[in-house]
């Protein structure tokens, strides 16, 4: 069965199921987006303050200098990649706590 036989198939049994202005009042049910407490960007800046008052960065340029007069070049392709990787991955979960999800409607699929 190939794509367009299962889009024929599944379009002669669609459904539609009325809203009534389910969507609406659900939307308006759900609670505000909380913003960050300030306590979070107190100690952020408390963090930054003290990883430059210990000489954190430059003890992290010599480690970086140092791990690529010895790595292999393909190295930072990878590393980068991998922090691209990581730093989606967490965006998705934490936009997947924070939005609410819905239900999506059939004729976006058909």
């Amino acid at each position: 069965m190939n794509d367009q036989k299962l889009k024929n198939l599944l379009q002669q049994y669609k459904q539609e199921i009325p809203d009534n202005g389910f969507s609406s009042k659900t939307m308006h049910h759900l609670p505000e987006r909380q913003p960050v407490p300030g306590l979070v960007w107190i100690f952020a800046i408390i963090g930054t303050l003290l990883f430059f008052a210990i000489s954190g960065f430059q003890q992290f340029l010599n480690l970086f200098i140092m791990l690529f007069e010895k790595a292999p070049w393909w190295s930072l392709p990878v590393a980068c990649s991998s922090l691209v990787l990581v730093f989606l991955i967490g965006f998705y979960f934490y936009e997947r706590k924070t939005t609410p999800s819905f239900i999506i409607p059939n004729h976006l699929f058909f």
